[in-house]
């Protein structure tokens, strides 16, 4: 909301055995999902700090996190889950 400058959110959290998936999708404008990946050096391009941030915290608990989005047609997060349930 504070940079995509949608006025919706859609947030889906569901669980499957040891599994879980969130979802996250806005319908704000989006950014270039292309030079975020190659490391533009403009800021906005890059996602700054937080895009790496979330890459980095989800690899910290073992999660697959891909980000999808469309300039002018939003962004989805998806962060998927696995193995919720380790028995030591």
């Amino acid at each position: 909301m504070k940079y995509s400058g949608t006025p919706e959110l859609f947030v889906s959290f569901i669980t499957k055995g040891q599994t879980a998936e969130l979802h996250i999708k806005d319908l704000g404008m989006g950014f270039d999902v292309v030079n975020l990946n190659e490391g533009a050096s403009d800021s906005r391009s890059t996602g700054g700090n937080g895009i790496h941030n979330m890459h980095e915290r989800a690899k910290e608990i073992n999660a697959e996190l891909l980000i999808q989005s469309v300039i002018n047609q939003g962004t989805e997060i998806h962060l998927y889950m696995k193995n919720l349930l380790n028995e030591a």
